[in-house]
This record gives structure tokens, sequence and C-alpha cells, in this order.
């Protein structure tokens, strides 16, 4: 495995997600990373994946998805590449802001690519993401900001639930 670049091609089945974390896992290894950003790597990638299957793919099985990684300058990137017509993603809410709970269900995925990584850019019309982890940003202050923007989502939901049947 090259430390600094590598690529992996999955078919586009849920089933595949094995092979999707066994890859981070492995660069994450290589790159001596153990600590919570891990889990924040991997959770952003997972999502991708999960999002390129069913919503890029439309979980046709004869498709593919293009899992790749560059040691940058910057940090460690990941990118995530189906092969669907991509998705206007500025079009996606805030499930924060959304106003009934079926609004809160949706861009949660992408909620969470972008409230763990440091960077995150959609290319090829939405059919790629790239999402950037500046490891030495790993800090207590990016923890609590990224602690509490869970919390405020999680209190959101609890609102809007307990406000059904009103």
């Amino acid at each position: 495995m090259n430390k600094n670049y590598n690529i992996i091609k999955v078919k586009s089945k849920l089933s595949e997600i094995n092979k999707v974390e066994a890859f981070v896992e492995l660069i994450c290894d290589h790159n001596d990373i153990y600590n919570n950003y891990y889990s924040n790597i991997l959770v952003s990638v997972t999502e991708a994946f999960t999002n390129a299957v069913v919503h890029g793919n439309n979980n046709d099985t004869s498709k593919f998805i293009e899992i790749e990684y560059r040691n940058t300058v910057s940090g460690l990137a990941f990118s995530v590449k189906d092969q669907g017509d991509g998705f206007d993603f500025d079009s996606v809410k805030n499930p924060i802001e959304a106003e009934t709970e079926e609004e809160s269900l949706k861009g949660r995925g992408i909620f969470l690519m972008r409230s763990l990584s440091d960077k995150i850019r959609f290319l090829d019309n939405g059919s790629k993401i790239e999402m950037l982890f500046k490891i030495s940003s790993i800090n207590k202050e990016l923890s609590e900001k990224r602690i509490n923007t869970f919390k405020s989502y999680i209190n959101s939901v609890q609102i809007k639930n307990s406000n059904i049947g009103e």
C-alpha cells in the first residue's frame, strides 16, 4: 500500500461496506491515527459510500463506487465517486433547520460529513464527494464545537418529536 495515495473500487452494494471500513482502517493505521479522528473519517467515508450506493447508483449492483485516498500537505483527503448523474447538493437542507420530522430525516448523511470533516467539496455535479481531514486540527476547541453542533441537532429532533400530535 502506498502511504500517500490509494484507491479501491467496490461494487455498488451496501454489503461491500466492510471493504470500505477495512480500507479506512488500513489508511489510518499507516498514518498512526488511532484517536477519535479515526471515527470522524470512518463515519464520513462510510456515509458517503452509503449515499453513493442508495442515491447515486440507485442500488444498481452492476455499477461501482471508487474511493480514493490522498495524503496532502493539509491532511488526509478522501473522495467517493459513484456512477450516477449527481444531485443538487446546494438544495439539501440542514436537518437542524427542518420544520417536520420527515424533513429532519433527509440530508443527515451530508450533515454528518460536513460536521465531521474539515472541508467538503461536491464535484462532477455531485457524483463525487471529496472530504479533507486536517489531522493537525484535532484540538479541544474543534471537538467542543462538533459536540455542540450534534447536541443542537439532537435537541431540535427531540423538540420536534415532542410536538408531534399537538
